[in-house]
């Protein structure tokens, strides 16, 4: 089970043949989306088509944390001055905490996920 990343989504809508690694994930997994994901991509302009919409909203969606438990995570887990932020952040959580797995091109959020999921 895998949380897809906006980044990725963004990379696959703009490519002419798509996200490969995103492809193979929704081939082979279950992908998630995220309720801030989806927001991002829908303010983004990347979700005009009604198909591309209602296509997302078919995936499951990761139930979003309350902020209180996403400020604590942050404080716990040293994320000031990381150079991620609130979205990043809720995503962060809520993978780690409903033991997903992560797709992003962000590098940042990709290595705080994998040092956090080492721990």
């Amino acid at each position: 089970m895998i949380l897809a990343d906006t980044s990725i989504w963004v990379d696959h809508f703009k490519s002419k043949n798509g996200n490969q690694k995103l492809i193979s994930v929704l081939e082979n997994s279950i992908v998630y989306c995220h309720p801030m994901i989806y927001g991002e991509l829908l303010l983004g302009g990347f979700l005009k088509d009604k198909k591309l919409r209602e296509s997302l909203l078919s995936l499951p969606f990761q139930e979003q944390a309350n902020p209180e438990s996403v400020c604590q995570f942050i404080l716990n887990q040293s994320l000031i001055g990381k150079g991620i932020g609130w979205v990043d952040c809720n995503i962060l959580y809520d993978a780690i905490n409903n033991s997903l797995g992560l797709i992003t091109l962000d590098r940042k959020l990709q290595n705080l996920f994998n040092q956090l999921v080492i721990h």
